[in-house]
């Protein structure tokens, strides 16, 4: 029973390594991007330069424009570990433990009651959180 343990633990690891390496792959073969240039529902405020502050040189004697627009990410974090995450979705992730810290109860729901889709959907979480792409709830990203 152990061996069969740690069987399933290495090919899991090697899923996973394989899981990475082909989603690094699809993203330097330019066909893929981790940025959100293009995607449609990226929202990217215009941010301008703060006013100048009395000890600085007032905006009246600095030449040419002081308006810098700059397209910014909004990088924020709702204060889950990825770590934690992934270690609930390893112990109780047939239980759907996972799905309910990351704030997304409907999925945990099912899993809880499938008992995990019978431990399909637990392996595939496993994968899917221990790359990264399965994320919080709220859209925001791991501590």
């Amino acid at each position: 029973m152990a061996a069969l343990a740690v069987a399933l633990l290495r090919a899991l690891k090697r899923l996973c390594r394989v899981a990475l390496f082909l989603s690094q792959l699809y993203v330097l073969s330019g066909r893929g991007s981790l940025s959100l240039e293009h995607h449609p529902h990226a929202q990217l405020p215009k941010v301008s330069a703060m006013e100048p502050a009395s000890t600085q040189v007032p905006a009246s004697k600095v030449p040419g424009n002081r308006n810098f627009p700059k397209m910014l990410y909004c990088n924020w974090t709702g204060g889950y570990k990825w770590s934690t995450a992934l270690a609930l979705s390893i112990t109780l992730g047939g239980f759907g433990a996972d799905r309910f810290y990351l704030g997304q109860w409907r999925e945990g729901l099912g899993k809880l009651f499938s008992f995990g889709g019978l431990g399909i959907w637990t392996l595939i979480d496993v994968l899917l959180i221990g790359v990264g792409y399965v994320g919080p709830a709220d859209g925001s990203l791991y501590i």
